[in-house]
């Protein structure tokens, strides 16, 4: 039900597969006609092979960057600051109030969803962001992962090829602290991070992977 489209917010349910806004850079993906962007969306169910299309969202059409998590209530959709929840099961939306900042990274909490981009938190029930602590660091082309505790970002102090470096936000004792040095293999290029319920396995540019170990502070 969507037409092709790049860079939009993919989210899965638990039993479905939520895709929403993006773009199209008509030149650079060989697509004819000008470059465009969507506010629209749709949901795939494996269960029953087929889609869904949602509801209309007060969220803008815009070029500025789309982010999507679960969270227990649905699905947050952050497109630049703007800011909204989609309920799966009522298929409506509610809109919550914008970020501080463009929001470039989204991990959710359950109850709540975090931005490192925009060093803030959103209490998805109040639907209120709140401005968390400075970082220890403001890392470039930063990575994040959620351990079920804590967020991890991982990024470049400077040019892209410098050694990765990381900093660890706990939302209980609202505070953040530095990493261990990262290896010196691991470049700020490209990183991907992820959680594997017991590391965070991070992969740079040059498809090296390393992981980190939030109990021990240690990287392997």
């Amino acid at each position: 039900p969507l037409d092709v489209r790049g860079d939009a917010a993919v989210v899965w349910t638990g039993s479905e597969l939520v895709v929403w806004g993006g773009d199209v850079e008509a030149a650079n993906m060989g697509l004819p006609g000008s470059d465009r962007s969507y506010a629209d969306g749709a949901a795939y169910s494996p269960a029953k092979r087929r889609w869904r299309p949602l509801s209309e969202s007060p969220l803008p059409n815009s070029f500025d960057l789309v982010k999507g998590v679960r969270v227990d209530a649905g699905v947050v959709i952050v497109r630049g600051t703007a800011t909204a929840l989609w309920d799966p099961r009522e298929d409506s939306w509610r809109a919550l109030d914008d970020a501080p900042a463009p929001v470039e990274d989204l991990v959710s909490t359950g109850q709540a969803a975090l931005s490192y981009s925009a060093n803030a938190r959103l209490d998805v029930r109040t639907g209120r962001w709140t401005q968390l602590p400075d970082p220890p660091a403001r890392l470039e082309r930063p990575s994040v992962a959620w351990t079920d505790e804590e967020l991890v970002v991982v990024g470049g102090p400077g040019t892209p090829f410098t050694r990765a470096t990381a900093v660890i936000y706990n939302p209980d004792q609202d505070a953040w602290r530095t990493a261990t040095p990262a290896p010196d293999l691991l470049t700020a290029a490209a990183l991907a991070a992820g959680w594997d319920g017991r590391r965070v396995v991070v992969v740079d540019y040059d498809m090296g992977a390393v992981t980190y170990d939030p109990s021990t502070d240690s990287w392997d």
